[in-house]
């Protein structure tokens, strides 16, 4: 346990008035644009995530093993910053014993649900060596494109494949000065501390030393924030006693403490984004009187200086109440986070509500349990009124109703919130009505296909305010031919069995009746990989299934997990796989039988490229050097070779003789160092390796 920190209390309560409360102190006006919208033409911080899947990651840490505190945080804490980062991933020692070539890039930087992040970290199986050299190589050659870029390296341990981490970080930042590397290292051991400390140290970010899941968590936020914030790091470590703890500055001169306050709204996020009301009290054992608070203010992520010593830190929003004990010296600001196990809901209407129309919100139970009278008759509170477009409320977790009246009607929806969420709830002025049927197929005696099996869902369009769109589920039903009563606009409803889905996009007119049919007759489909060229497929593979003409209903499916059969709408599918981050690819054409089963080989036979400088060239010359190839003229997957009209890089990296895997064709080569530039043309042939040398630029 951290010293300083040995008390920690939620302390939220919520009683039937209380709610009430804590509604009217936090609903706070949103119509006016938010700052994330007005910077949204400033392109995104970008960050590569390398996560340690080494065996020591079954260690434990706390009452848990540090695999599963490290996912758990990195779950909780990467949705929160969706909007403001694109994250990429590259883990190591997850697949094979003893092999310091076990590095995988499972996902390059851009814009992307950080879910899929999480899930690919939560499917790994920490069980080898600890290559961190190589893989912040790799994760460089994902940033190299000379735009900023960040690497934040979450590790228990240190390199143990006989490289230079230092030397390796000081080639990295030659060659992709515009990358920061930062590192979160946890239950690390005192001896690796340094070998860990080279490398954000020179890599220009931030080193936080985490004992304790507590710190993980703070040190994983401080992290993303200043990423988000585009904040200049330098590498420090302070110290509590003779505890670690993870060192959260900016590049700024040490001097008196200074508590960077945050609040979360659950024990590892999101961040609350509006202001909350801060208390700091210093905590004196000999006093006999509580003393005075030194600091209380209402802010959203408020600094404050205050003199060595220890505190109680408090933040409250209405009755939700959250307390921390902390010690500060001097030395770099201590972020302190504090959650005040809330929900949040945003609340939006198409129009301003009109005079009589309003939006009511209903306790289905009392927030926080509890016997007392008022919570057999829960008591609505009125949370927008005339002339309100949207509002942004903090409630405890529970069950709700939301209510919305009309001059002459209501609509009431049901609300599910957990502590930590963040939902939406927009309403606009009239109903249409849906109607959906599935045609399955005709074998009934098949469980799988059966109607007992079918279940259609609707989905509905949501832009956060980074502009991002995603689809989020508004209804649900099992019978034979639901109706839906649905608000205006677009929507997408999917039929689905335990054998098939097929989705179709439908427009909802108010006050009018919309039908729609879906075509679920499936069938199987296995597809095999082969290795074409004896040099392995490049990883990850992923397919993409295109139906062959215009048939509605039918979508283009793309997935990574195709290993196991697939269930795919019967008909004409052009099967095209990708394998690696190149341009390496196979293509195949199916048919896919009602109730059968359809196999397809996809033969994946690239040429590999070895590319460096002449004998002639300076020894170190690669260093600092950025490699690029451009196709000029490529050979699909069946041998034809097509012109190619554009000057797009298939590759892009840096080292000192890079080995890459490509489709046959002819190719550029370019080698650029210090302003200048050298190139050559090359053929590569489909299972041969070809070599090429440049001189120096």
């Amino acid at each position: 346990m951290i010293r300083g920190e040995a008390k920690r209390d939620s302390g939220a309560r919520y009683g039937a008035t209380a709610l009430a409360s804590l509604l009217l102190s936090s609903l706070v006006s949103m119509t006016s644009e938010p700052a994330s919208a007005q910077q949204s033409a400033t392109p995104k911080p970008r960050a590569v995530l390398i996560f340690d899947g080494s065996g020591s990651m079954w260690g434990r840490l706390g009452v848990d093993n540090k695999f599963t505190v490290a996912s758990r945080t990195l779950a909780a804490a990467l949705p929160s910053y969706n909007r403001e980062i694109n994250f990429g991933l590259v883990a190591y020692g997850h697949r094979r014993e003893a092999d310091c070539n076990d590095i995988e890039v499972l996902a390059a930087p851009g814009p992307r649900q950080s879910g899929d992040i999480v899930d690919s970290i939560v499917n790994l199986s920490p069980r080898g060596k600890t290559p961190i050299a190589s893989s912040l190589e790799s994760a460089a050659t994902l940033l190299s494109d000379g735009a900023p870029g960040h690497i934040v390296v979450l590790t228990d341990g240190t390199e143990n494949c006989r490289k230079d981490l230092c030397e390796t970080v000081d080639a990295i930042r030659e060659a992709v000065p515009a990358v920061r590397i930062n590192t979160i290292a946890l239950g690390l051991a005192a001896k690796d501390i340094p070998a860990i400390q080279c490398i954000a140290a020179r890599g220009g970010g931030r080193t936080v030393i985490a004992p304790t899941p507590d710190a993980l968590r703070d040190g994983v936020i401080g992290v993303l924030d200043d990423i988000a914030s585009g904040a200049a790091l330098t590498d420090q470590l302070a110290e509590s006693g003779n505890d670690l703890v993870a060192a959260i500055a900016p590049d700024v001169a040490a001097g008196p403490p200074r508590l960077e306050l945050r609040a979360l709204q659950a024990d590892t996020g999101p961040l609350i984004e509006d202001p909350v009301r801060w208390r700091i009290t210093p905590i004196n054992d000999a006093q006999t009187q509580a003393p005075a608070p030194i600091y209380a203010a209402t802010s959203r992520n408020p600094t404050v200086e205050v003199p060595a010593g220890r505190y109680r830190v408090e933040a409250s929003i209405g009755d939700a109440v959250a307390t921390r004990e902390i010690t500060a010296n001097d030395g770099p600001p201590r972020s302190v986070h504090l959650a005040l196990g809330l929900a949040r809901l945003d609340l939006a209407t198409a129009t301003p509500l009109a005079r009589g129309e309003t939006i009511v919100l209903t306790p289905l139970a009392p927030p926080g349990g509890g016997n007392s009278n008022a919570s057999q008759n829960p008591q609505p509170v009125l949370i927008a009124r005339t002339g309100d477009t949207s509002r942004r409320i903090y409630l405890p977790p529970g069950a709700y109703t939301l209510r919305h009246d009309r001059t002459n009607a209501s609509e009431t929806r049901p609300l599910n919130l957990a502590a930590g969420d963040a939902k939406s709830a927009s309403f606009t002025a009239g109903l249409g009505t849906l109607g959906v049927t599935a045609r399955l197929p005709s074998s009934t005696s098949n469980k799988e296909t059966d109607t007992a099996a079918l279940m259609f869902t609707v989905e509905q369009t949501q832009t956060d305010a980074g502009g991002e769109t995603t689809w989020h589920e508004v209804a649900r039903s099992a019978a034979p031919a639901p109706v839906f009563q649905l608000e205006e606009g677009a929507y997408r409803v999917t039929a689905q069995t335990r054998q098939s889905r097929v989705r179709r996009q439908v427009q909802i007119v108010a006050r009018r009746t919309q039908r729609a049919e879906l075509d679920l007759t499936a069938g199987r489909l296995a597809v095999t990989a082969i290795d074409g060229s004896g040099f392995g497929i490049p990883t990850p593979v992923r397919l993409s299934l295109i139906p062959a003409g215009a048939v509605e209903g039918r979508q283009r499916i793309q997935t990574s997990r195709w290993r196991a059969p697939l269930i795919v709408p019967a008909g004409t599918w052009d099967i095209e796989g990708r394998a690696g981050n190149t341009n390496v690819l196979a293509t195949s054409r199916v048919n896919i039988a009602v109730d059968g089963t359809a196999a397809t080989d996809l033969v994946f036979s690239p040429g590999r490229l070895d590319i460096g400088f002449t004998d002639r060239a300076p020894p170190g010359l690669w260093r600092g050097t950025i490699w690029s190839v451009i196709p000029i003229a490529q050979s699909d997957a069946n041998g034809h070779t097509t012109n190619v009209n554009t000057e797009a890089e298939v590759w892009r990296g840096a080292g000192r003789n890079p080995n890459i895997l490509l489709q046959a064709g002819r190719y550029r080569v370019i080698a650029r160092h210090a302003g200048k530039t050298a190139s050559k043309e090359i053929d590569v042939v489909a299972g041969l390796t070809r070599k090429i040398r440049l001189p120096k630029p």
